[in-house]
């Protein structure tokens, strides 16, 4: 029987959890469990606080506390999994979610199943079970979706594009008003006006940029709404195209233009690129302001020059994640005292470069330049580097689609738009360094990039 104080405790810790208030009730846990280790529902609690900051280690060794004290239900296990998932440790969290799979038979530990299976690298693992969920339940779209990156990995073209529709129906995703124009679904074009609507990040719309071209051979006028970053570098690159800004969009001043028809960028590929060749065929390299990079190439030293961004996955994530380099592997990439590193890098690192200083490495900040600033002041700088080492993110992908030499550092799943192992190449001027899940950053680096790049270095300075 848990005294009634330490009831009133872990009551209030209950309430610090609901009011997201996670590191007060930390506290208190490990406040409660210094007196007495024995409580299983505070050893969960602490789990739940530590899995909220995404201290995953902390979080195991809670929930592992709470089994070994007899708390062994299919939830914990199941939570257990999760974490080693976040963690990334796959190999320990395909174990427990295969457990719990058997024991319960529940979908969606399945899905978290292939979920596990793609991290790993494992693709045609984790197809054979998206193709299950699907069989089971024809309209689960999360399974459709994910089915179908994988399928894009290996083949986009054509009708592999029909799954990636179900996009539309994910939370949070790229919809349209009705009220401007009818949805174009591969209808005839000639004469028509057509109004693109860009698609989720940043990185999908330089990608899907491609098939604006081709679209103008069809039809009369073609226009896109664009985020305002890439409004100048797009319109430079297709100076047939009207390129508008979404913030300053007003839905009244679209529905005045009659546009025959309007569609999402992402939805273009079905009906563009339906083989290698077309595919191979619709690559057009951005260009930017020429001005820019003139100003630039007298501004910057005639040594070689390697841009380098280190960080993916979104700036929502608190710590490193499976996208991302910690500073020991960004240092083994910019060690070289007579080559000029250069930050290609979005959101504010100050503090990594700053440690890297200390151990004099410097990696360059071109104030006006930043990829949080005017996509073509960004890839002005990103034209004066001789290559970009980047993981994969945006930076890779402007980049490639401005056809410098990359060097991409992927995690055991990369990105479907690579192609990585598929006979097709979106961007022809890229290298691909893939990670096995089960190895770090800074042992993968010193043995495969770092031999790589040296070579190349000394190639590139016999020139």
């Amino acid at each position: 029987m848990i005294p009634k104080r330490i009831q009133k405790k872990i009551q209030i810790i209950i309430e610090l959890n609901q009011k997201k208030q996670y590191l007060k009730a930390k506290r208190l846990c490990h406040e409660v469990l210094s007196k007495d280790k024995s409580l299983a529902i505070v050893w969960r609690l602490l789990a739940s606080n530590a899995a909220s900051l995404e201290q995953w280690k902390q979080a195991i060794e809670a929930l592992n506390r709470t089994i070994e004290l007899g708390e062994n239900d299919l939830a914990n296990y199941r939570f257990l999994a999760v974490c080693y998932f976040s963690d990334g440790q796959f190999g320990l969290a395909q174990k427990f979610f295969t457990q719990v799979f058997n024991r319960n038979q529940d979908s969606n530990v399945l899905s978290e199943l292939a979920a596990n299976f793609c991290r790993m690298g494992e693709r045609s693992q984790a197809k054979k079970i998206y193709d299950i969920l699907i069989a089971q339940n024809p309209h689960n779209t999360s399974a459709l979706l994910s089915a179908t990156v994988l399928e894009l990995a290996e083949n986009p073209y054509g009708s592999t594009w029909a799954g990636y529709r179900a996009r539309h129906l994910e939370k949070d995703a790229s919809n349209v008003s009705e009220t401007i124009a009818e949805a174009w679904q591969g209808q005839p074009l000639q004469g028509k006006s057509i109004l693109i609507w860009q698609d989720q990040g940043i990185a999908d719309q330089i990608i899907f940029s491609r098939t604006y071209p081709l679209l103008c051979k069809d039809t009369k006028s073609v226009t896109v709404v664009s985020e305002s970053r890439l409004i100048n570098l797009l319109q430079n690159s297709f100076p047939e195209i009207c390129f508008l800004d979404l913030e300053k969009q007003k839905l009244q001043t679209l529905i005045a233009n009659k546009f025959d028809y309007q569609v999402i960028a992402g939805d273009l590929p079905q009906f563009y690129l339906t083989s290698k060749k077309a595919l191979d065929q619709s690559y057009r390299a951005l260009t930017c302001t020429a001005k820019l990079t003139n100003e630039l190439t007298e501004k910057l030293p005639s040594q070689i020059k390697i841009g380098l961004s280190w960080f993916g996955g979104g700036s929502h994530y608190k710590a490193n994640n499976r996208w991302s380099l910690p500073t020991e592997a960004l240092e083994l990439l910019a060690n070289k005292t007579d080559i000029s590193y250069y930050s290609l890098q979005y959101g504010d690192y100050k503090e990594q470069q700053k440690k890297l200083s200390k151990r004099n490495i410097n990696i360059i900040d071109i104030n006006g330049y930043e990829a949080a600033g005017d996509f073509d002041h960004y890839a002005a700088l990103i034209q004066q580097m001789d290559i970009i080492v980047a993981v994969d993110n945006s930076a890779a992908i402007l980049a490639a689609a401005l056809g410098k030499e990359v060097w991409v550092l992927h995690p055991a799943d990369p990105f479907w738009v690579w192609g990585v192992g598929a006979e097709h190449n979106w961007y022809p001027a890229t290298r691909h360094f893939v990670k096995p899940w089960n190895i770090d950053w800074v042992t993968y680096i010193q043995k495969e990039v770092i031999p790589a790049l040296n070579k190349r270095i000394n190639t590139l300075t016999s020139l």
